[in-house]
């Protein structure tokens, strides 16, 4: 095996711990790097950390070619994921964690709602396009309480068309209900059901009409 004298560290080593350069003028064989890959990669580092504008540039060829190569990176880095994650305890239980934290945060509880609706509808082959944003904005059209009684506590979401009767997880057929409401209606006519219940209320029905109708800016204007 040919070897090679780094000129930074004064090591000598194999040749595949040199970064090629370019082939010969002939066309033949390469020429390499006067440092080994170690050390021409901690001089970089060193540089990274103390020149401004060469990090700057680096930065900006790196957004670059990740912009260019958006799927093919999103593939590599899942792949990377799953890899460790499957073998590397420790990262798996920091994973596991970080994720228990996360759904402990408003933000993250109304993330896991919208993504078992995603998981319902795409099971029953419904239309599914609601987003975490159009959830919120429908928590404060409604005021962050009970769309049918007007109770603040742990809202879900609720389909006005229940998904056994072909209603899709979408802005227009999505509410927001507490447990209790989500449960007692079931699969039964959102009106029928509504209007034999003892906190019915007309004005309630009439906002729950509007977002269905509108949704959004619309819904707002009543």
């Amino acid at each position: 095996m040919k070897m090679k004298r780094c000129k930074v560290c004064g090591e000598v080593k194999p040749l595949n711990e040199f970064q090629k350069n370019g082939k010969k003028p002939d066309g033949t064989g390469y020429y390499y790097k006067p440092q080994c890959v170690l050390c021409y990669n901690e001089m970089h580092r060193k540089r990274y950390r103390e020149d401004p504008e060469y990090r700057k540039d680096k930065q900006e060829r790196l957004n670059k070619w990740r912009n260019n190569n958006r799927e093919h990176v999103r593939e590599h880095l899942n792949k990377y994921r799953r890899d460790r994650y499957n073998n590397d305890e420790e990262y798996k239980n920091k994973v596991l964690e970080s994720n228990r934290e996360f759904r402990k945060t408003e933000a993250g509880r109304i993330a896991n709602v919208v993504g078992t609706q995603r998981y319902i509808a795409k099971k029953s082959r419904l239309p599914n396009d609601l987003t975490v944003a159009e959830y919120q904005e429908c928590l404060e059209y409604f005021g962050g309480a009970c769309c049918y009684c007007g109770t603040v506590t742990n809202l879900v979401q609720e389909h006005v068309v229940p998904v056994s009767k072909g209603g899709g997880t979408t802005k227009s057929n999505i509410v927001c209900a507490c447990p209790s409401c989500n449960s007692s209606k079931g699969n039964k006519d959102m009106v029928e059901w509504y209007s034999r219940q003892p906190f019915y209320s007309a004005d309630r029905l009439t906002r729950i009409y509007n977002w269905i109708k509108g949704g959004g800016a619309n819904a707002k204007q009543d």
